[in-house]
């Protein structure tokens, strides 16, 4: 080949020796800075965050919004889902057990009248054993109901929304009713721990469990509070 085919690389082709000045000139010439584009996306946050975790589940294309409000709460999204989803399982569970103290309330007050009237004993024993009982049911049913959709509400008008209108009403309430049930909770404080630490009886028989009618009323606004957390973060799924 000819000298001036060289290649200006400097570096030979099969049989030929490199050019020495060629190499030279190539080592002076100025080279023009390759831009280099940098990608951050967010599977890269995610898989930083899982990384400490020693796995990285795949995260769908939908969970990337999930994925930035998590990052600002401080929770991974998928650590994030398990805590909502394993309390709002307790509650369910919750909710059933506490669904049998219906049976108890009605033998009690079936028992009123033969107490009373009949074997003349245990009528006001009885009495006051449904009364803290009943409390707590219905503490218990009002997110029971809640969670079931079956509040007195314009369902003739409300169920021609769509599904988002609906779940962001569903939204709206529950942040409209969290304040309410904090409120709820800080200011019957002394009278509900006052209650518990004395553990308060009926003042007109003197028998005990006063003081479960007067937890009652934390109980209905601590599930009401966590059942209001729930259904902001996540659609409730008989909407």
């Amino acid at each position: 080949p000819n000298r001036s085919e060289q290649r200006l690389d400097g570096v030979p082709s099969d049989g030929e020796a490199a050019d020495p000045q060629v190499t030279i000139a190539r080592g002076f010439a100025p080279t023009k800075p390759t831009p280099q584009r940098i990608s951050v996306s967010p599977g890269m946050f995610y898989g930083r965050l899982c990384s400490l975790q020693g796995s990285l589940p795949a995260m769908p294309q939908n969970e990337k919004v999930q994925l930035y409000s998590s990052l600002f709460a401080g929770l991974p999204p998928m650590k994030l889902a398990r805590v909502f989803s394993a309390v709002d399982r307790s509650i369910a569970g919750l909710l059933r057990v506490a669904g049998w103290l219906v049976l108890p309330i009605v033998v009690l007050l079936f028992l009123q009248w033969p107490l009373r009237d009949i074997f003349r004993v245990y009528s006001r024993e009885a009495n006051d054993l449904g009364q803290w009982i009943f409390a707590i049911y219905v503490a218990v049913s009002v997110t029971a109901a809640t969670r079931a959709g079956t509040h007195l509400g314009s369902d003739a008008v409300a169920r021609f929304y769509p599904g988002r209108i609906r779940q962001a009403l569903t939204r709206l309430g529950a942040i409209l009713l969290a304040p309410w049930a904090l409120f709820v909770i800080l200011g019957s404080k002394d009278i509900v721990l006052g209650s518990i630490r004395g553990l308060e009886a009926f003042s007109d028989t003197n028998n005990p469990g006063y003081f479960l009618i007067k937890t009652a009323l934390w109980i209905l606004a601590g599930l009401m509070l966590t059942q209001a957390a729930i259904d902001i973060a996540q659609p409730r799924r008989n909407d």
